[in-house]
């Protein structure tokens, strides 16, 4: 009989194992598009930092005339400034489509993006 008890201990806790993968495993659309946008100022912060090394400045992510290949930016709306000691990039953005814009900031000291606005 503890067999029997056993087994279906078992068979209940992969079935919950199951369920809470189905339901964590799947993101929202806006999920999905703050994903994207935390991982465009990521890669920012990178292209950055490799433009100060070779460069000894950081570069203007607006300025298309650097040649710089980011032709996401144009998702969402922009604030940047960028000098020989630092940059700072503002990004406003709707994801949930509510109408109120949230803002990610990414500067020279983090590659992680600082929610200064929820959406």
């Amino acid at each position: 009989m503890s067999a029997y008890r056993y087994f279906g201990a078992c068979v209940l806790l992969l079935l919950l194992i199951a369920l809470g993968i189905a339901k964590y495993s799947r993101i929202t659309p806006e999920q999905r598009r703050r994903l994207e946008l935390e991982s465009r100022l990521e890669q920012l912060y990178h292209l950055e930092q490799t433009y100060f090394q070779q460069h000894r400045r950081y570069f203007d992510p607006l300025d298309s005339a650097l040649g710089v290949p980011l032709q996401w930016r144009e998702s969402w709306a922009w604030e940047s400034q960028a000098g020989p000691y630092s940059f700072w990039a503002l990004v406003r953005a709707d994801l949930d489509s509510d109408g109120e814009a949230g803002i990610w900031r990414v500067d020279e000291k983090s590659p992680q993006a600082q929610v200064l606005v929820e959406d």
